[in-house]
């Protein structure tokens, strides 16, 4: 999501949907803070609530910019004092445009966890296959670790 995109189509919201727009913004941002720290924190059913939370919060700014363009068919040019009403003024625009360069900070944050754990996850896997491969079978400590990393694994 590029700011200037998203100011085209976000002047075309009414206020209404642009106080909306910009708080859905604003609890995604938290959102991706919130996953970030349950990623930290090994807290996998927080992680899992903030991702729901995430979704539904993308969904909805799916909907404002796929309604904006009906939008924009009613209110062309702002020609009556009342359409003119309905337009987002160039303060909630700002903010609009502040969170959303907010948002596309903290997303590229949260994509280089996501590829650092994954990275992570990478290794651990070639580890534990290359452990096994030179441990005698059966023994209790590769049982115990088996049993462990594959805990571990269904959970992440």
């Amino acid at each position: 999501m590029q700011t200037e995109e998203t100011q085209s189509w976000v002047l075309r919201l009414s206020r209404d949907e642009a106080k909306d727009c910009l708080a859905h913004l604003l609890g995604l941002a938290g959102q991706l803070d919130s996953a970030m720290d349950a990623i930290v924190r090994r807290n996998l059913p927080r992680l899992r609530d903030s991702v729901h939370l995430q979704e539904a919060s993308c969904g909805r700014l799916t909907a404002l910019r796929h309604g904006s363009r009906r939008g924009a068919a009613l209110i062309p040019y702002a020609e009556t004092p009342e359409a003119a009403s309905a337009l987002v003024d160039s303060e909630l625009a700002a903010e609009i445009r502040s969170a959303t360069e907010s948002l596309l900070l903290l997303s590229e944050r949260y994509a280089a966890l996501l590829k650092h754990s994954g990275e992570t996850l990478r290794l651990l896997s070639g580890l534990y296959r290359n452990y096994c491969a030179f441990s005698p079978s059966g023994s209790g400590a590769q049982a115990n670790l088996q049993a462990s990393l594959k805990t571990w694994s269904c959970e992440v």
